[in-house]
């Protein structure tokens, strides 16, 4: 008789939106949810080595990576013993951190358009270059 090969594969979608990040950045969510555009596929694209799986959705991997002062928030909001961003900063933190991710959006599109394989790092840097540039 032959080998017979058993695989099992547990795979775990993400959603979208909810978690510590829940429905404060709407521009960013419309940006993720709109059909026929390349947001979503761009950030899964440059996210393919990241572990995602440690977050509920994939705003708050995002918000979370870039900034990674608020992972231990986002963990202790995931076990009951925090509290949502949106208790966490202030109106004007929360505009500026949208705009970041909509930029962070942007560069993922573009590197996922271009099949621009290159490191989380170098993802971040280039992030971070054209927020900077943009103030």
């Amino acid at each position: 008789m032959g080998d017979i090969a058993l695989r099992q594969e547990i795979r775990q979608a993400l959603l979208v939106i909810g978690g510590m990040t829940n429905s404060i950045f709407p521009e960013v969510e419309a940006l993720l949810l709109a059909p026929g555009n390349d947001y979503l596929s761009g950030l899964q694209y440059i996210a393919s080595k990241k572990v995602m799986s440690r977050y509920e959705s994939i705003i708050d991997f995002l918000f979370c990576e870039l900034n990674p002062e608020h992972r231990f928030a986002c963990q202790r909001y995931y076990t009951g013993a925090g509290k949502q961003l949106q208790d966490l900063i202030t109106l004007e933190e929360r505009v500026q951190y949208q705009k970041e991710l909509l930029v962070a959006l942007r560069v993922a599109s573009e590197r996922f358009q271009e099949k621009r394989r290159e490191s989380w790092r170098s993802y971040v840097d280039e992030v971070q270059e054209q927020i900077f540039m943009a103030s």
